[in-house]
């Protein structure tokens, strides 16, 4: 191993700052790197890929006592989940509750914590006659196999939903 020789004391700090520099660097990017990739929740009956596919992602909320614009701070309990779920089924008809996760949403009118309640569609019809359908994809309409509810956890009201089929 050949040693490295500098001419003067000045250069040879130079290179440990550029050194030191360069660690630094990789140290914050890969920090900022993996505050980028949040870790991302999928339900049984759809995939968290699907859900960001449409544009909405659900992940592990960093802070589990978070804010929200209608409470000084909310605590993911048993109660606050299980008053979650009774809203979301209101809110659908009174589908059945598959599972609730507290969650950190983001989607096009929503950033906030709240609670991801995935509901049975199978009952949950629209105004219209008929249960609920995509657009279909060949020449039948395809049924539902998700229903998705994002819920404000400091006031219990839906701030948006999402459905879909295979």
């Amino acid at each position: 191993m050949r040693k490295l020789k500098f001419k003067t004391k000045r250069s040879y700090f130079l290179a440990l700052f550029v050194v030191a520099a360069a660690a630094g660097g990789l140290l914050v990017a890969s920090t900022v790197m993996s505050a980028s990739s949040p870790t991302l929740i999928s339900f049984h009956a759809v995939s968290s890929d699907t859900l960001k596919a449409r544009g909405t992602i659900i992940s592990v909320p960093v802070d589990t006592s978070a804010t929200t614009e209608n409470s000084a701070a909310i605590v993911p309990s048993v109660a606050a989940q299980a008053t979650a779920e009774i809203a979301a089924s209101k809110a659908f008809d009174g589908a059945a509750v598959r599972e609730a996760y507290f969650a950190h949403c983001v989607s096009l009118d929503v950033n906030q914590d709240c609670w991801a309640v995935s509901l049975d569609p199978s009952t949950f019809e629209t105004m219209l006659p008929g249960p609920l359908t995509v657009a279909p994809s060949t020449s039948t309409d395809q049924k539902l196999t998700y229903l998705v509810a994002l819920i404000d956890p400091g006031t219990g009201r839906v701030l948006t939903a999402l459905w879909g089929g295979p």
